[in-house]
């Protein structure tokens, strides 16, 4: 009985995280296969178009929730904090660093070059697919979504959080863009890349509380 409700709880994820990953490989094999992709020059020639210094400053400032810098004291509050150590804490922490282990293969095998440096307005190194902000954002917040709806957390600021987590995810994606860093692919795959990631680690934490439920 218990391993039937373990697979039902499991379908949603699966499904969601197979296509995901099915996106993802869509999305690595135009970037391998296409030198120049028109969509990611069309819509990068947009998103410039809005360049102005008042914008330049808050595009600098909102890719910093991001950074790894950002997402590492996320994590280690989560863990200091007993109340959300186990809850919170180790998953968060655990999709953070997997994502940053697994991206960091995928650039180095992909090796696609960043956008030429006159785009830039910031300074960044390294390769550019996927995105690695984006998947560590997409992973972290998502995940931190998760948890606070499947913890019954509730009142104001609960779903405060949750609708700036929901926010800072786009606005992460277009930042890299804004500041000619990385392409719209980057980004895209840095999404799917962090859903499929998300979905593994709400698959893992389902058979987990299954097994300390069937002890108890």
């Amino acid at each position: 009985m218990k391993n039937d409700l373990e697979k039902k709880n499991n379908i949603v994820p699966a499904i969601i995280g197979m296509g995901a990953l099915a996106g993802f490989i869509f999305v690595t094999a135009i970037v391998v296969s296409t030198e120049v992709i028109p969509s990611d020059t069309a819509i990068r020639e947009s998103i410039y178009s809005l360049r102005n210094p008042g914008l330049n400053t808050l595009m600098e400032t909102l890719t910093l929730l991001g950074n790894w810098q950002t997402i590492t004291i996320i994590c280690l509050l989560l863990l200091a904090y007993p109340q959300y150590r186990f809850d919170y804490g180790i998953p968060v922490s655990a999709v953070a660093v997997v994502s940053v282990a697994v991206n960091k293969l995928i650039k180095i095998t992909i090796a696609r070059p960043r956008p030429e440096d006159i785009t830039h307005l910031i300074d960044e190194s390294g390769f550019s697919f996927a995105s690695g902000h984006s998947v560590s954002t997409m992973a972290v917040f998502l995940l931190l979504i998760y948890l606070i709806v499947r913890n019954g957390e509730r009142g104001g600021k609960p779903k405060a959080l949750i609708c700036i987590l929901a926010l800072a995810i786009p606005v992460v994606g277009f930042s890299r863009i804004y500041l000619g860093v990385h392409y719209p692919t980057d980004v895209l795959g840095g999404w799917l890349e962090g859903i499929f990631l998300v979905c593994l680690t709400v698959i893992v934490l389902n058979m987990v509380t299954s097994r300390q439920t069937s002890y108890t």
